[in-house]
């Protein structure tokens, strides 16, 4: 197996991949449950508003 140099905070690729799924892991969390805004535009003039 190749050996995988260390990033410059001195961690191992394992360790900055788990960091950085995790951080994901919170990101989509918090922003799952969000209600937002969507405005749908369709062949008519007029748009309608709608929450999700």
């Amino acid at each position: 197996m190749t050996d995988i140099p260390l990033s410059a905070s001195g961690k191992t690729a394992m360790q900055v991949a788990i960091e950085v799924s995790r951080k994901a892991g919170e990101i989509l969390t918090e922003r799952f449950l969000r209600a937002v805004t969507v405005t749908v535009l369709d062949a008519y003039p007029s748009a309608e508003m709608v929450t999700l």
